[in-house]
C-alpha cells in the first residue's frame, strides 16, 4: 500500500497534540497578584502627618483607585513621625495590629527595623515596570534601610527672608554669615537644634566646629523658638528664619512677603514611609505606597509642595538645589544616624544653657 493521501491522514490523538498558547492560563505577575489581593482588603490605614489637608488625601485616594480599578478607602490618621514609629513598635511588640503605613525619619525607620516591626520588600522588582520612578525612591541615601521603606520627600532646609525687610543680595548664603553683627536679634534658632547637627557631614567640619558655630550664632542674640515654622519671618518679627523649603513656599503661596535662599552647605533630612510587619492590609498598603511616591507625587507637590527629592533634578527641589550649586549634607549610614543623635543632644544642651542664662 502506498502513502496515505493528505486528505485522508489521521490526526494524532488529542492528548499528544501540542497545547495552544491560548489554552495556557497566563501566570499573574507579582504586581497583578498584589492588586487582586488589595481589592479584597479594601482599605489602607495610613499613619502620617502628610498630607496636612483632607482634600489632598481625597484627591490621592481618587487617583489611586482610578489607576488600578479599585475601590480602596484610605483611612488617614494624622500622626507625626515620632508618634507613628513609636506606636508601630509598641503595637507590634504587644501583638496588636498597628497602622498599615508608618511615617519616619531614617533614624526612626532604623528603630522599627531593629524592633522587627517591618520587613524588606523588593520594591523595584515588583513595581518597577509599571511605576519606573520607584527606583529613585527605593535607593535611599541611608543604605542600611534600603528595602524597608520608600522615600516620600526630602526635608530640605533654606534661609527664609522677609522681602519687606531684606533685599535678596543681603541674605547670607553661608551659615557663618548669621554671626555678622548686622543680624543681631534678627533671626531665629530652633530650640530642637536642627538643622545644625547635619553640618557635621560637610567635609572639613567636625563636631567641635559645628558646636562653635552654634555658640557664635547664639552670641548674636537670635530669637529661640520651639520650632521653625516660618511664622516669625512671615509676620516680620525677624528678618531671617531657617525653615524647610516647602514651608517657605507654602507661606509665599499664601501671600506672605517671604522668599528663601539655599545655604552652603544645604542640610537635608529624608522622610520615609514603610509598611508595618503585621499590617492588616499589607497588599493594599504596598500598592498605595508604591504609587504614592511615584505617580502620586505631582498631586502632593501641587497641593502641598511635597515630593521634592534633592538628588532628582526632575523635582522642583532637586532643580532648585542644582541651580543654586550648593553641597548637600545628609546622613548616609546608620553610623551617621548615630552621629546626628549625638549632635542633637550636644547642641540642644548648648541652646538650653543660653536660654537659662
Amino acid at each position: 500500500a502506498g502513502p496515505t493521501p493528505a486528505s485522508q491522514a489521521v490526526a494524532p490523538p488529542a492528548s499528544s497534540a501540542p497545547s495552544s498558547p491560548a489554552s495556557v492560563p497566563k501566570e499573574q505577575s507579582a504586581l497583578e497578584k498584589i492588586v487582586e489581593r488589595a481589592r479584597g482588603e479594601g482599605k489602607v490605614v495610613y499613619w502620617a502627618s502628610s498630607p496636612q489637608q483632607d482634600g489632598t488625601m481625597q484627591a490621592l485616594e481618587k487617583a489611586f483607585n482610578a489607576r488600578f480599578g479599585l475601590d480602596i478607602k484610605i483611612e488617614h490618621v494624622k500622626l507625626d513621625s515620632s508618634t507613628s514609629t513609636s506606636r508601630t513598635i509598641v503595637e507590634t511588640a504587644a501583638g496588636r495590629v498597628p497602622g498599615d503605613i508608618f511615617f519616619s525619619s531614617a533614624a526612626q525607620l532604623l528603630q522599627v527595623v531593629e524592633a522587627s516591626g517591618v520587613e524588606k520588600t523588593d520594591w523595584v522588582s515588583i513595581f518597577g515596570e509599571k511605576l519606573p520612578g520607584i527606583e529613585k525612591r527605593a535607593n535611599t541615601l541611608v543604605t542600611d534601610i534600603r528595602g524597608y521603606g520608600l522615600l516620600l520627600h526630602d526635608t530640605t532646609y533654606c534661609l527664609a527672608y522677609n522681602t519687606k525687610l531684606v533685599r535678596r543680595e543681603e541674605v547670607p548664603t553661608r551659615w557663618e554669615g548669621l554671626a555678622d553683627p548686622k543680624w543681631k536679634g534678627r533671626f531665629t534658632i530652633d530650640a530642637r537644634s536642627f538643622p545644625f547637627p547635619l553640618l557635621v557631614f560637610q567635609p572639613g567640619w567636625s563636631q567641635e566646629k559645628v558646636e562653635q558655630l552654634v555658640r557664635e550664632l547664639l552670641k548674636n542674640d537670635p530669637l529661640i523658638v520651639p520650632a521653625n515654622r516660618g511664622d516669625e519671618v512671615a509676620r516680620g518679627e525677624v528678618s531671617l528664619q531657617i525653615v524647610w523649603v516647602r514651608i517657605a513656599r507654602q507661606i509665599k503661596a499664601q501671600g506672605a512677603p517671604v522668599d528663601c535662599v539655599f545655604m552652603e552647605p544645604t542640610p537635608v533630612i529624608p522622610v520615609y514611609l514603610g509598611v508595618s510587619k503585621t499590617a492588616a492590609h499589607p497588599n493594599a498598603a504596598r500598592l498605595f505606597l508604591a504609587w504614592l511616591v511615584t505617580e502620586g507625587l505631582p498631586i502632593l507637590d501641587e497641593k502641598e509642595f511635597l515630593g521634592g527629592q534633592v538628588t532628582d533634578p526632575a523635582t522642583s527641589v532637586g532643580r532648585s538645589v542644582k541651580e543654586a550649586g550648593t553641597q548637600i549634607v545628609a546622613e548616609k549610614s546608620s553610623e551617621d544616624v548615630k552621629t546626628t543623635g549625638t549632635m542633637v543632644r550636644r547642641i540642644t544642651e548648648i541652646i538650653t544653657q543660653v536660654r537659662k542664662n
